[in-house]
């Protein structure tokens, strides 16, 4: 990669293919980070209770909201 500061307050940058590959490679395992992060969070929206007493329902309850919030939270990121 060169920086070319060519001008007051806007630099230029240029990559080689290597650069470029380094590039497109960090992008592709962020993107693998965040489809688990989604289908982690899915998960947990979908908890159900491992008990039939009110807690255990309750505390269920609770991961599930909590589920669907991450999940809408990581979606509104890709917009």
């Amino acid at each position: 990669m060169t920086d070319d500061h060519t001008a007051v307050g806007s630099g230029r940058y240029s990559f080689d293919a290597a650069g470029m590959e380094h590039v497109a490679s960090q992008f592709e395992e962020l993107a693998l980070e965040f489809t688990k992060a989604v289908d982690n969070a899915r998960v947990i929206a979908v908890t159900q209770s491992p008990a039939s007493d009110f807690a255990s329902g309750n505390n269920a309850e609770t991961f599930r909201n909590s589920g669907s919030a991450l999940v809408a939270s990581l979606r509104s990121r890709v917009e």
